[in-house]
Parts: structure tokens; sequence; C-alpha cells
């Protein structure tokens, strides 16, 4: 959605992100784009932005969406008591900037594994075995990237004005 809006290629936006990733701003953004299922139910939040200043370009724009998309997974994992680490699979895991903003935003380890998009592909391969009765293979693990301890200030700040903003754009629904 975002690579669209911005008219960006997969490859400009990756140039943008990690440009934005080297000096993060403090931009947050909602990615309730059709509602929330969860951890809420709300069908009538909708997306947006908090957090832009003038100086902000569409690097900025695309490095909030991601973060804001890794502040709504750390919000599903909380409410399930998960704990990491997490395997990243399909498109983000191909990217080499998204991975590190989920491990900053969720505080966790993130797995990639080396063939991301063959998740699906994988996960029915590694079920059938357990259900004929064979050894279960493990998926390999191309990277681990840890959360990076300079990013925790930032990070609960972002994640303060995500909880309130999402708090806001519920009553305005």
């Amino acid at each position: 959605w975002a690579r669209e809006l911005l008219g960006l290629t997969v490859e400009a936006a990756e140039a943008l992100a990690v440009e934005a990733d080297s000096n993060p701003g403090e931009a947050v953004f909602l990615p309730y784009l059709e509602g929330e299922r969860f951890p809420f139910v709300d069908l009538d939040v909708r997306a947006g932005f908090t957090g832009l200043g003038a100086g902000d370009g569409p690097g900025d724009l695309y490095y909030a969406v991601l973060e804001g998309v890794a502040f709504a997974i750390a919000a599903n994992l909380a409410a399930l008591s998960g704990r990491g680490p997490i395997t990243l699979v399909g498109g983000g895991a191909q990217s080499g900037v998204w991975p590190a903003i989920i491990a900053d935003v969720c505080g966790t380890t993130i797995k990639v594994p080396k063939q991301p998009l063959a998740a699906t592909s994988v996960g029915a391969y590694r079920i059938a075995c357990k259900a004929l009765g064979r050894r279960t293979p493990e998926a390999e693990i191309s990277a681990s990237i840890a959360p990076r301890p300079e990013r925790r200030a930032r990070i609960d700040r972002l994640k303060k004005r995500f909880d309130g903003a999402t708090a806001l754009a519920r009553t305005l629904g």
C-alpha cells in the first residue's frame, strides 16, 4: 500500500527505508487501513499518521509505515503473551531493514529463514511429516537480527504515541 501510494518500486522503497533507518524520525503510523480485528475488534478505526514534521519526506513516511506495522505486531504478541524469537516470512523477510525494525519494536530476535517466500510450502511439508510420523525438519535460518539497545528509548516513546493515537482514533471512528 505505502509503496504504491508513494510511487516506489520495491528497490526504491528499500533504499529509502535504509536511509531513514540511519536516523529515524518521530512520525508514527496507525496501520488500521481496514479497521482492526486483533488485539481489539474495531472495524471503524482507521489508519493515520501522527508526529509528522515539515521536513518529513517519502522515506520518513515509508519508515513510519513499516514501524507502525511492527507496533501492531508487538500489540498482537502482547495480547497472546507471546515472546520471541519471531520467524519472519514472506516478502518483508527479504528486506534488510524491516526485520531490524520489528526486532527493535518487539524487543526480541527476528529469525529470517533461507527461503522466506516458501513458508506456506515448507509449513505444509512439516505438517505432512508430522502426520506421517516422520522427522519434522527445522527451517534453515539465514539471519538472526537482535534488537538494537540504543533504539529502546525512542521505541518506548513512540509506543506511547502509538497507543495514545490508537485510543484517540477509536473514539473518532
